[in-house]
């Protein structure tokens, strides 16, 4: 089958639109309610075909400019999962409502709705909401410490995953 097809989308204004970056700005650590972004991790967006399944997807930050590494090391990014997740018997997997550190080898796992942890299905679909077995909707926010020395940092958020 055909390898997946990944499409980083935020749901603004009753549609889906291209996520090209998150530029969160200028943040008080530790004075202000941290910043947040919804975002919708598409296998197979609008496809008009079958494609196969994400398989094992998580995310998690890297850098490659040194002058961020204490984003990642510190794990300044907290992610979760908002789609509800199967076991083996086909019971719903509540998702974590928290949220957990990301960055480096730390990883929160993404799964599409009503799918077994970490699978995004690949089946064919309109793009809409309806499709849900096709997205993770996830959650990022950026919690620096109360320590954190200013500065701009650049990091990115990378997808992980495998597919046969």
């Amino acid at each position: 089958m055909a390898e997946p097809k990944v499409s980083w989308t935020v749901y603004e204004d009753e549609k889906f639109n291209d996520f090209p970056e998150w530029n969160i700005g200028k943040i008080n650590a530790g004075t202000e309610t941290p910043p947040t972004k919804e975002i919708y991790l598409w296998n197979n967006k609008g496809g008009d075909t079958d494609l196969a399944d994400m398989q094992d997807t998580s995310v998690t930050i890297a850098s490659d400019d040194a002058n961020s590494q204490d984003v990642i090391t510190g794990h300044w990014i907290h992610a979760r999962c908002e789609s509800i997740a199967i076991d083996e018997e086909g019971n719903d997997i509540e998702p974590d409502l928290v949220g957990k550190e990301i960055g480096g080898d730390q990883l929160v796992t993404l799964n599409g709705e009503k799918q077994r942890e970490g699978v995004i299905k690949g089946t064919k679909n309109d793009g809409l909401l309806t499709n849900s077995s096709c997205f993770s909707k996830f959650i990022l926010t950026c919690q620096p410490p109360d320590n954190a020395v200013a500065g701009p940092r650049s990091v990115y958020a990378r997808i992980v995953y495998y597919y046969t």
